[in-house]
């Protein structure tokens, strides 16, 4: 995100001005937008936050723009009634709300303050605006990928200056992460990820999907994909069915389903 860079004059006069719906309102009108792809970020400090996320919202508490009733408005009215003929991707209600009271259309706004989310597809390429990632780029972004589990929904932040950390989500068909290798620990497999560092596998998560590529959820990533040979070595102790696989001396099932959504 780089659309809120510097600190945000009040909007509509000051919360005082006018009763806006509310917080309550808001928070449902995300709710409402978020199964369509659409997110909604608001700067507090140097971070931007997501009001669905909730430690995010807790610190949103503290952010008097989201009092002001013409960004209620945005959220509120504006957003939801262009469904669903939204673009997917994440908006920024202050400065949105801002524009319109300066007299600009809405649908430029939109427009020009919408940020696309990098796409991930069936065959982990990534693309932005229909431009392949440069590798570099991408390498940087998953040294700092996390995963978000309020949404389900992987991410990547890094700070850009003392006041600016700048952050997006990615639109994930797959999993952006790979498992190249693992060791047994507590019981579980600690499988190294091609983001750097490693993380437990959750092994009651094991699944194939139609093409028999192999993933398992973990304990702080989300899901992950099995290296050819790393699944080769795990599906060698698959029982007779190729429901069930032995790892760390214990049965575990093995199931043929979709992504997790």
């Amino acid at each position: 995100m780089t659309r809120e860079t510097r600190p945000e004059p009040p909007v509509g006069g000051g919360a005082t001005s006018v009763r806006g719906p509310g917080r309550e309102a808001l928070l449902a009108a995300a709710r409402r937008l978020e199964p369509h792809h659409v997110h909604l970020f608001f700067k507090h400090g140097a971070h931007f936050h997501n009001p669905l996320v909730p430690a995010e919202w807790e610190a949103l508490a503290q952010e008097p723009a989201l009092d002001q009733p013409a960004v209620q408005r945005v959220v509120v009215e504006l957003l939801p009634a262009r469904l669903p003929g939204l673009a997917p991707g994440i908006y920024s209600p202050v400065p949105i709300a801002r524009g319109l009271e300066a007299g600009r259309e809405l649908d430029a706004l939109l427009d020009e303050l919408r940020y696309e989310m990098i796409r991930v597809d069936e065959e982990q390429r990534w693309t932005w605006m229909g431009r392949a990632v440069a590798p570099r780029i991408k390498a940087f972004f998953l040294e700092r990928l996390a995963w978000e589990p309020a949404l389900g929904i992987w991410y990547f932040e890094y700070q850009v200056n003392p006041e600016w950390w700048d952050k997006s989500y990615l639109d994930a068909a797959i999993t952006p992460l790979v498992a190249s290798s693992a060791v047994e620990e507590a019981g579980s497999l600690r499988v190294t990820l091609n983001a750097g560092g490693s993380d437990l596998l959750d092994l009651d998560t094991l699944r194939l999907d139609q093409r028999e590529r192999l993933f398992c959820g973990t304990m702080s990533h989300g899901e992950v994909l099995f290296a050819d040979a790393l699944r080769f070595t795990i599906l060698r102790h698959a029982n007779e069915a190729c429901d069930a696989v032995r790892i760390a001396g214990r049965w575990r099932p093995l199931r043929y389903a979709a992504p997790p959504r």
